[in-house]
């Protein structure tokens, strides 16, 4: 490892020569400390055959990453200080893993204590640059690193993201206090725009903390709760933990993006806490894969969703729903029992997920299906509106009962509205079936040829 300390020059050669992994303290607080633009995240972790082997044996080999071990004692205090006055940092990694005072850990020495966490954290509540904050694996003294953290989340007006992640089959509790700690921070974040948790174990007393603070933080806009534990235990009528989250979402002024992944929610839930935030949601996306969904729960989800014009994308995919689902939904996107149901169908919802993950699925169902999906991602939802009724209303010798009795006045604009092809047409078909519709439409009603100006 390149050595350089404070009262070197600044020496851009031998800056382009740090590449280890685990470059000394002096290293990684001189680039630190001097606003090496080139330096744009930093990973504190311990050194162990782990770490090595995701961050050294993996080839991760940027410049623009630096991997910590720092020692005990003073250095800790040294590299928040740093840290808190640096401008070029927008990535902040925490990934210690399982973590006690009273063990070594390598070759590297004691294991973080309460005074680091402390120290480091002091001098980086002045840091105003860092725009991420990953906590990957952890266990620090029952995530009371959050405590230590709760500074530099409210005032940091540039931090947008906050990640907890234990994935990878890693067992580690967020614990309440901690959770009632971030909640307590959320609401004084007005900057923060995403936040994930992602295989947390959380109590559904944690799921109710943390919604309280998520209904507090108006800026943000995505939430993730993948695999979270609270949300596989039926606790309550509706799932109690699904409760608290669903009244502190719906209604969210800036919420556009939801993940419920792997939660387990169509076999222990009754679907009416979940349709409450469908029926009236500014949502955009909502997650739902792998959620032991079946047929019945999609059906219901497909009604609710009738008056909805502001989801974009719901993806079901890797659950069990069967053709009663999709047939649902294919009624949400083009309901031909009527022109005015057709009319007045789903022209908002552009993608389910992977439908043809289900099985036995006839071919016409799943191109019907794609076809409503795609055509609802013209911006036009006039010409959206005009193209299913087209297809499935003025289609061949089309029954003509609903035009019978109309009256002389109104049948020109009928006509005019056939045969509008408009600037959105790029299809040959399109053009084709507007003519036959014409065509159908004069021969049944030869007398309109007649009638003088």
């Amino acid at each position: 490892t390149t050595n350089l300390n404070d009262d070197e020059p600044w020496d851009q050669e031998a800056l382009g020569k740090v590449h280890s992994y685990l470059m000394s303290i002096s290293d990684n607080c001189y680039r630190i400390k001097h606003n090496d633009a080139a330096l744009t995240s930093l990973t504190l972790g311990h050194y162990s055959d782990e770490f090595y082997f995701e961050h050294v044996a993996n080839g991760d080999s940027s410049d623009n990453t630096a991997y910590c071990v720092p020692d005990i004692g003073s250095n800790w205090a040294r590299l928040g200080n740093d840290v808190g006055n640096n401008r070029c940092l927008k990535s902040l990694y925490f990934d210690y893993g399982d973590n006690s005072e009273d063990e070594n850990y390598g070759p590297f020495g004691p294991r973080v204590t309460r005074k680091d966490l402390a120290e480091f954290c002091s001098g980086l509540k002045f840091n105003r640059w860092i725009e991420s904050i990953h906590i990957k694996k952890c266990d620090l003294f029952g995530m009371e690193l959050f405590d230590y953290l709760a500074p530099f989340l409210e005032t940091n007006a540039n931090l947008r993201k906050i990640t907890i992640d234990n994935e990878d089959d890693v067992d580690y509790d967020i614990g309440n206090n901690a959770l009632r700690s971030i909640s307590e921070s959320l609401p004084k974040c007005t900057h923060i725009t995403k936040l994930r948790f992602i295989e947390c174990d959380m109590e559904t007393e944690g799921i109710r903390l943390l919604s309280t603070g998520i209904k507090g933080c108006k800026s943000l806009k995505s939430l993730s709760l993948v695999g979270v534990n609270a949300l596989k235990e039926t606790t309550g009528i509706d799932g109690e933990a699904l409760g608290h989250l669903v009244e502190a979402l719906h209604g969210h002024p800036e919420l556009v993006e939801l993940t419920l992944c792997r939660n387990d929610l169509g076999r222990n839930f009754n679907f009416a806490t979940l349709i409450f935030l469908l029926e009236d949601s500014k949502l955009k996306l909502l997650n739902l894969q792998d959620n032991n969904i079946g047929g019945a729960h999609a059906a219901i989800m497909a009604c609710a969703l009738s008056n909805n014009s502001s989801l974009l994308t719901l993806d079901l995919s890797s659950n069990r729903i069967t053709s009663t689902g999709w047939h649902a939904f294919l009624r949400l996107l083009c309901d031909t029992s009527s022109i005015e149901n057709t009319r007045k169908a789903n022209h908002a919802l552009q993608s389910i997920g992977t439908v043809h993950q289900a099985r036995r699925l006839d071919t016409k169902l799943l191109a019907d299906l794609s076809f409503n999906l795609n055509l609802n991602k013209n911006r036009n939802k006039g010409y959206v509106a005009q193209q299913k009724i087209l297809r499935h209303h003025f289609t061949g010798e089309f029954n003509m009962g609903p035009f019978v009795g109309m009256e002389l006045t109104v049948i020109p604009f009928l006509i005019s509205w056939i045969g509008n092809i408009g600037t959105n047409v790029t299809y040959e078909k399109d053009v084709t079936r507007r003519q036959s519709a014409l065509n159908c439409f004069l021969k049944n009603m030869p007398w309109l040829l007649q009638l003088q100006p």
